[in-house]
């Protein structure tokens, strides 16, 4: 899958050499896909077999969603009648951006941090 995405991208490229110097939302859009993709593979996964980094999981899928939704109107943040609504979505974005890493600290404390014991 992501190697057939590289190809796209490539092609999309080498088509469109201009396309490096200005953002690419279907390039975005279908990198973001295949993350979430492969969180649900994982999610699926969980089904059978106990995993690691749940929580993590969680947050990459619900952030990589909203992600996609933000960004693939990614050229119209330039025009200048969408400036309000840009504002908006690159708020909305840092907020769901912010659970994200709460998220992974979530995490990493239910995985690594060790108490102290109080007993000595």
């Amino acid at each position: 899958m992501t190697s057939i995405a590289l190809l796209f991208f490539i092609f999309q490229y080498i088509d469109d050499p201009e396309l490096s110097a200005k953002y690419n939302p279907l390039g975005s859009a279908i990198a973001q896909i295949i993350i979430v993709i492969y969180s649900l593979l994982y999610f699926y996964r969980l089904l059978s077999a106990k995993g690691e980094f749940l929580i993590v999981n969680i947050g990459v899928f619900f952030y990589m969603l909203i992600s996609i939704l933000i960004f693939a109107a990614g050229n119209l943040v330039f025009v200048d009648e969408f400036k309000s609504v840009s504002s908006i979505m690159r708020n909305l974005n840092a907020v769901f951006y912010f659970v994200f890493q709460v998220l992974i600290l979530l995490e990493w404390g239910k995985n690594y941090y060790k108490k102290k014991n109080l007993n000595g």
